[in-house]
């Protein structure tokens, strides 16, 4: 069969030497040799196995040779080639006898190679595609498929022969090897199958993708055609993650040589179709390349930028996006390598100066060449700034308003400045920076009054102080014209430039704090060397401070940076955190020499503090290398004056309040920082309330509350710079704050800032506090009756009454102001009550508690309280203040303030025991003098005399108990007066003092009608004359005084008829008469003068006062009456309050450490002396909060005490009460003492942040934080004057500065006066925090007895109550004993106890007959009414 084959063949197909092949072509010869040819595939088909497999392949690599063999043509003079078997049925029937093979047989590698051959050539042939590619199908599918792409390989690897190199006849555009070549990616890209699975396509594709990437370099258009299309159905396919890294490797290399590929006859010739397709193809395609790559599983390869050099005129700017993303995930033009500046420049000039590609382009070129030079090593600095990209990218910065190109450019722009090693770099950038950051068509609107304007323009204030050109054009004032407008033509978003500009400005910002936070040593000589640059930079931005055309967000983006801007001890600059609400120690290391200084350090005359205002350019460099420290404050008060954005205005307030607490950062210019404070407490507070209101918009109430209080808080801040004042301007700044009371917007924000800070007024600034004291309670006159206001306004008052130094200043008439706005709060609880709150059934109960059907929230709980402590605040602001008066002041006052109380009452029948304390009180001390000392320390003095054998008897006389106790065989008396308020102790003569009132009261009468009980009394001790105490008449001028503002807590006070005399009576028997008329205000007839009868001028609460009931004896041998007093003893009437003090060294952070302190610093102990005194524990009276004084130290030595007229504070101080390591004893007792107290003290050195619950408990409410500020002022005079600075030593006239702020837990109603921060000097600090801490104290006993779980159980009672309480049930014990006591019981002064008792005083001996004496003498009294 071989052999009749062959000789059918060599008779159809003879070889022709000429090269004009002519076949002896019959039909009978096709015929037989194409049924030989199918005869042979049956053969195989049917008996393959029984045939000789060697003998077969003979057979079919014979035929396959002989059919792949080609010999050259001669066509018309040119060379062509042309296959010797052109037959398309005899390549069919081989083609089918192959088939045969593979699906019977086998093939050997041979027969493998020639038949792939044969495929790869007939594919091209009609008839033969379907069966080549059947074929193909089947080698790809089964184990034939690597030696297949062998094969293909091999085809590929020979093609540089002459024969291939010719075109083929009749296809004049394709020569053999290529006819090879697009059958192999014909093959594998339309017939393969990548299989179902992940690992099949991985397998499959990752061996074709070489043969296909050496396919592609024929160049062949039918190859790109072919090629591009599968790349990307193969790298989108889902299955491409199971690709291998070279797999991904030959797809990049195919896209590379495809691109080399002609377009034309891509899309059949027709170039404006094809070059869109083929973009598109290309962009499918690098996206998924672009993908793999940057996720970074592999380095991306080397030659990407060849490819987008390649293909730059056919992309799209799409596809050439694409691509320059892939570039810059890649790393492909990565510093140091080859010609990498040179391709950098290219892409540069291709895809960015060339302002025709699109926007998306550009920006990615943009960042792609900012992402490249941000890797460049420091040492090519030089280099990279003297690119010409560079410079052409930065020159032309200033055209540029995309966002995206010109963030990139602005990288460039910063890491030039941040590493620039030459100054002329470095100014030649901020050229251009100064030029994209210009806008000269804007100008800002100013507002500017006559006087301002005419003083900044004599003053040159507001003058540009820079030699560069690029900023001496920022005009420093618009023309005359400009500033009559009310507005700017257009708002700075409306210009195209405003991204551009503001973004330039963050980049100079962002590069001057790297400067000044920069730490590193290679950068701290750099930073060292170019100090000078740096002040450049600082006066580049205070330039666009000061510009009146600069845009207000770029205004507001300056002083974000400058405001935070603070100085050591060294004065060294630093930047604290963005953020950074506080004034702790953010101070860098000390031994950093290359931080910017405000002052050459001390003997180094190298450099002027007056450089920054050089302008010779010889001297810059020599002299500007200090921060310009001096502009800045000037600016600032240049931006106060023109500035007219809200915005603006309240960054500036805000920043400005807490760096004024680094008064480091001003030492060097004290001219400048006073006339900004001068300016800020002169004229700053006369503008703030028509702020705003010419920008067009006029604000709303709530932005003007808000821009109110930011500039009372910031005047706040300028409190202790005091030493830079004058008298003139204390008082002026204490009047702003004044008259920001009644500054009001709906909001109550202004004059709560303003009462705070007339709290801090009144310890830092006493004098002026002192002077404008009358007028400040004029003005809390025409506010207390706001409702939201009433917690800050009592405690202002409150804080007030402990400062006794300045109630010089007060006048009585002012003193009926300050009564009239606590019985006003006392008056609107008392409505409160009626209201909204339900009454709790308990009767004696004078506090509003919440229904008892449900459990309080939180709220009502915190509402309650919150009014509660308002008035408790408002009774103890009356009780201290009548105490501090004198006896004659009172008897002015008197009536004014028992008329509030009456008018404030509760209820309508019977006083309030809040109020009948309180008016006892205030009758029981009307005579008296002047409160010297503490109640409990009068207490203390009543301890029983010992006067050997006595007679003791007591009498009740209304809310108060008088007991006699007198000698049985001598003169001498012990008379003790307990009433709620105090108790009183003295020991007298008692028969002398009978005797000598006895000839007063006959030498009184002579000639006198006898004094009825209605009657006017005789001489008064008040007066030469007796009088009523009636409001509007004064004891000394004889004539009315009215109140000032003639406003009481009711309204006016007339002048109106007087209550019977009896009201007093009744008022301290806590009665009400609808007959008293009280609520229209009628006076109460308080008269002095002698009494009814002679005993009750001895046996009396109430000296000298009038028409009042008689005292009432008590049972004699009564056990439960005399224990009841004894207990009565026990109950202090002061009120006692306890504090913890604890103390936080460096670096100290968990509460072990911080109990374990024994000692503090010399500030520390300072603190402790200025909040009470040292007193010894041992033995020591009166409320001592838990400490052992029985004399064994187990809680230490000594204490921290404090006290006044109407309380006491006893503090528990950690480093006090002893704890040492190892004694867990001691340790657990001293937090017990720590823990279990509801205000803390906390000064806290450590350096960080108090956390709430660093010593956990929970009894702690408030937490009073006082933390050094690290910062220091100058109070010598030379400095207040300016004289440079010099460094000096702490005792030499630096006061130390402590910031003060509150924690509270949230629910605790507390807002004091430091829930801001305060800053305060050492002098002022410890009564701020001690007044704090008192209302603290008070107000967490109040929430105390509230946050109950039964609202029924538990209220705060006050001492005075509690002691009011024991006098009732004592005079109810007293009742109930009179009513069982038999009527023939020996008279009270029963001869057997008291002797014979005389009838003249005179002739009284003993103290027990005087005794008796007064027993008869009241007796005979009570018979006769």
């Amino acid at each position: 069969m071989a052999a009749w084959i062959t000789l059918l063949a060599r008779h159809f197909y003879s070889d022709d030497p000429v090269g004009v092949l002519s076949p002896v072509t019959s039909e009978s010869s096709h015929t037989s040799l194409t049924a030989a040819i199918g005869f042979l595939s049956l053969i195989i088909s049917v008996e393959y196995p029984l045939l000789k497999s060697d003998r077969v392949s003979s057979i079919a690599l014979d035929l396959f040779i002989q059919i792949t063999r080609a010999r050259p043509v001669n066509v018309d003079g040119s060379e062509e080639v042309a296959w010797v078997w052109n037959e398309p049925d005899h390549i069919y029937g081989v083609l089918f006898l192959l088939k045969t093979i593979i699906k019977y047989g086998a093939l050997t590698q041979e027969e493998l190679s020639y038949g792939v051959l044969l495929l790869c050539t007939a594919v091209n042939i009609i008839i033969c595609k379907d069966l080549c590619c059947q074929i193909t199908f089947t080698l790809f599918t089964s184990s034939y498929m690597r030696d297949t792409l062998l094969s293909m390989n091999s085809i590929l690897s020979n093609g540089n022969t002459a024969l291939n190199s010719r075109h083929i006849q009749g296809v004049s555009s394709t020569t053999l090897y290529e006819a090879a070549v697009n059958g192999i990616v014909y093959y594998i890209t339309q017939v393969m199958d990548t299989g179902p699975t992940g690992f099949q396509f991985s397998l499959r594709t990752g061996n074709c993708l070489p043969v296909l990437d050496k396919a592609a370099q024929c160049m062949h258009p039918g190859v790109l055609r072919l090629t591009l299309p599968y790349l990307c159905k193969v790298v989108n396919d889902d299955r491409a993650e199971s690709m291998l890294p070279e797999d991904w490797n030959a797809v990049l290399s195919i896209l590379m040589t495809t691109a080399d590929c002609q377009l034309v006859g891509f899309c059949d010739g027709d170039v404006s179709e094809g070059a869109p397709k083929l973009a598109h193809l290309y962009d499918l395609a690098l996206q998924s390349v672009v993908g793999f790559f940057s996720r970074g599983d592999s380095p991306a390869p080397a030659e990407l930028v060849k490819l987008l050099f390649k293909l730059r005129d056919i992309l799209p700017d799409k596809v050439a996006q694409s691509m320059l993303r892939f570039i810059e995930v890649s790393g492909s033009l990565r510093p140091g390598g080859v010609s990498w500046t040179t391709q950098l420049e290219e892409l540069m000039h291709l895809y960015y100066f060339d302002r025709s590609r699109s926007i998306e382009l550009r920006r990615h070129m943009a960042r792609l060449c900012a992402s490249i030079y941000s890797e460049a090593a420091e040492m090519s600095m030089a280099d990279f700034g003297t690119m010409p990209i560079v410079v052409s990218a930065l020159e032309q910065l200033h055209l540029e308003t995309d966002d995206v190109v010109v963030t990139s450019v602005l990288e460039i722009l910063s890491m030039l400045l941040k590493r620039a090693n030459d100054s002329t770099m470095f100014r030649d950038t901020l050229e251009y920076a100064a030029m994209a950051a210009a806008e000269p068509e804007y100008y800002h609107e100013i507002k500017l009054s006559p006087l301002s304007k005419a003083q900044l323009r004599s003053t040159g204030d507001i003058s540009p102080t820079h030699s560069r050109p690029y900023w001496q054009d920022f005009p420093p004032l618009p023309p005359a014209e400009l500033t009559e407008k009310c507005s700017p033509r257009k708002d700075e978003r409306e210009f195209a430039s405003h991204f551009r500009i503001t973004r330039t400005v963050r980049c100079l910002l962002r590069v001057l704090e790297w400067r000044l936070t920069t730490t590193d040593s290679s950068s701290a000589e750099r930073y060292a060397q170019h100090g000078a640059d740096s002040v450049e930079l600082a006066n580049l931005l205070l330039a666009f401070l000061e510009s009146w055309n600069a845009f207000p967000s770029v205004q507001r983006d300056i002083l974000s940076l400058f405001l935070r801007l603070h100085a050591d001890s060294d004065l060294k600059i630093y930047v604290m955190d963005p953020g950074q609400d506080t004034v702790m120690d953010q101070r860098v290391s000390l031994h950093e020499s290359a931080r910017l200084r405000l002052a050459p350090p001390k003997g180094d005359d190298s450099c002027s503090t007056d450089a920054a205002s050089d302008k010779s350019p010889s001297n810059t460099l020599a002299k500007e290398a200090l921060f310009p420290i001096k502009r800045y404050v000037n600016a600032l008060k240049v931006l106060f004056v023109t500035n007219a954005d809200i915005e603006t205005y309240y960054v500036l307030c805000r920043g400005l309040s807490i760096q004024l607490g680094n008064p480091y950062l001003f030492a060097v210019c004290g001219l400048e920082i006073r006339a900004l404070l001068l300016f800020l407490v002169g004229d700053l507070k006369s503008d703030t309330v028509k702020y705003g209101q010419t920008s067009g918009a006029r604000p709303s109430a709530a932005d003007k509350d808000t821009l109110s209080a930011c500039t009372y808080g910031l005047l706040l801040c300028t409190m202790h710079y005091k030493s830079l004042m004058t008298r003139h301007h204390q008082d002026q700044l204490i009047d702003a704050f004044n008259d920001g009371l009644t500054v009001t917007w709906g909001a109550q924000a202004t004059p709560k800032i303003c009462l705070h800070a007339l709290t801090v007024g009144m310890l830092e600034l006493p004098s002026a506090t002192g002077r404008r004291l009358p007028h400040i309670l004029q003005q809390l006159a025409k506010i207390y009756s706001k409702d939201e206001l009433s917690l800050h306004l009592v405690e202002f008052v409150s804080a007030l009454s402990r400062e006794t130094s300045i109630h010089v200043f007060i006048r009585p008439q002012d003193y009926r102001m300050i009564f009239a706005v606590a019985a006003n709060y006392i008056r609107l609880h008392n409505e409160q009550r009626r209201r909204k709150v339900a009454i709790a059934p308990n009767a004696a109960s004078d506090v509003p508690r919440p229904d008892t059907s449900d459990p309080p929230t939180n709220e009502l709980v915190k509402e309650l309280a919150r009014n509660h402590y308002v008035l408790i605040l408002a009774y103890q602001v009356i009780d201290f203040y009548y105490l501090s008066l004198s006896p004659k002041v009172r008897a002015e006052i008197v009536n004014s303030v028992i008329a509030g109380l009456l008018m404030s009452n509760y209820d309508r029948s019977c006083l309030d025991e809040l109020n009948e304390v309180c008016l006892d009180m205030i009758v029981l001390n009307l005579n008296q003098p002047i409160g010297k000392e503490n109640a409990d320390d009068q207490a203390d003095k009543h301890v029983p005399m010992d006067l050997g054998p006595v007679v003791e008897r007591s009498w009740l006389h209304h809310n108060g108990i008088v007991t006699i106790r007198a000698q049985t065989g001598g003169p001498m008396a012990q008379i003790t007066v307990r009433s709620p308020s105090w108790t009183t102790s003295r020991g007298v003569n008692l028969p002398a003092e009978l005797a000598k009132k006895h000839a007063e009261r006959a030498e009184s009468f002579v000639g006198s009608p006898p004094v009825s009980p209605v009657a006017e009394s005789p001489t008064s001790s008040l007066g030469p004359s007796s009088r009523s105490l009636t409001r509007g008449r004064s004891m000394g001028h004889g004539r009315r005084a009215i109140m000032s503002t003639a406003q009481g807590p009711g309204g006016a006070y007339p002048e109106p008829d007087m209550l019977p005399l009896d009201s007093i009576a009744k008022l301290l028997r806590a009665e009400l008469a609808p007959q008293h008329g009280l609520a229209s205000g009628k006076q109460l007839p308080l008269r002095f003068g002698q009494a009814p009868c002679l005993a009750q001028e001895v046996v009396t609460a109430y000296q000298g006062l009038q028409h009042i009931d008689p005292p009432t004896l008590l049972p004699v041998r009564s056990e439960v009456i005399a224990r009841a007093i004894r207990n009565f003893d026990t109950t202090s009437p002061t009120d006692a309050y306890k504090i913890c003090v604890i103390y936080v060294g460096p670096g100290q952070t968990t509460e072990r450490e911080i109990l374990l302190n024994q000692q503090g610093s010399p500030a520390y102990w300072d603190f402790l002396r200025g909040l009470g005194k040292i007193e010894r524990l041992s033995g020591m009276k009166g409320f001592s909060a838990g400490l052992d004084t029985s004399g064994q130290d187990s809680d230490g030595r000594y204490t921290i005490r404090w006290k006044n007229l109407i309380s006491q504070l006893t503090f528990h101080v950690g480093t006090l009460i002893p704890a040492q390591e190892g004694k867990q004893e001691q340790f657990i007792r001293k937090k017990a003492y720590m823990a279990n107290d509801y205000v803390q003290i906390v000064f806290n050195e450590s350096g960080r942040d108090y956390e709430f619950d660093t010593i956990p408990s929970q009894c702690n409410y408030v937490q009073i934080i006082v933390t050094p500020v690290d910062g220091r002022i100058s109070s010598t005079e030379e400095h207040a004057q300016g004289v440079p600075y010099e460094y000096v030593s702490d005792d030499a006239g630096f006061v130390q500065l402590y910031k003060v702020q509150t924690q509270v837990n949230p629910d605790v109603p507390f807002a004091g006066p430091a829930m801001e921060p305060k800053i305060l000097t050492l002098k002022a600090l410890p009564a701020f925090v001690r007044s704090i801490g008192i209302h603290a104290a008070i107000l967490s006993q109040v929430y105390t007895c509230y946050n109950i779980a039964d609202p029924t159980v538990g209220q705060f009672v006050s001492p005075w109550r509690s002691r009011l309480w024991s006098i009732k049930r004592i005079r109810l014990s007293a009742q109930r004993e009179a009513s069982v006591r038999s009527p023939t019981a020996a008279a009270p002064y029963d001869a057997s106890v008291f002797g014979d008792i005389p009838e003249d005083p005179a002739q009284l001996t003993t103290a027990s007959q005087a005794l008796g004496f007064l027993l008869r003498d009241l007796d005979l009294f009570y018979s006769q009414r």
